[in-house]
């Protein structure tokens, strides 16, 4: 089956409204660009083994996950929705890759003081076995309680069919 998923209402999503993405058959590197050809953003995403099921989704032992290891926005188009157009993309590659779904990544704050990415991910239904930090993030969101002031490194998971 594939299709992409709106991770922001979980339901099947038609298309990607502004956004064209292109992946070269042969490598890992998804370009986002608008509908007048100008880049918007690069994403690399390659399917993964997880053999310990404990580092990111503590319901699966062995399976294929689509491993986001690096999204990139031009900065002219960051907060316009890219972000969330490579998470669907991901969603749905993911099927086409024998992943069911299921996508993980590694979120970290950047040392150039930018907004910790486990915010972004967590309100596209991403979790973590870290739940001091998931904790954080979720009174961050619902509260807007001010994040602790420590780089965070965060595995995390997107669960696909087998939740």
């Amino acid at each position: 089956m594939s299709y992409m998923i709106d991770f922001m209402k979980n339901r099947p999503l038609k298309k990607l409204p502004e956004y064209l993405c292109y992946r070269h058959p042969k490598s890992n590197i998804y370009m986002l660009s608008n509908n007048k050809g100008k880049l918007v953003g690069r994403m690399v995403a390659m399917p993964e083994y997880i053999s310990d099921g404990m580092v990111y989704n503590p319901n699966k032992a062995d399976y294929f996950s689509l491993y986001i290891k690096r999204i990139f926005i031009e900065k002219e188009f960051r907060g316009k929705g890219a972000g969330r157009a490579f998470l669907n993309i991901a969603a749905r590659d993911s099927y086409d890759r024998n992943c069911k779904g299921n996508v993980h990544l590694i979120a970290q704050t950047l040392e150039t003081g930018g907004p910790p990415p486990q915010p972004f991910y967590r309100k596209f239904g991403f979790d973590s076995q870290n739940k001091t930090q998931m904790k954080a993030v979720d009174e961050f969101i619902n509260n807007g309680t001010p994040l602790p002031r420590w780089r965070w490194t965060t595995a995390m998971y997107f669960p696909g069919d087998n939740k």
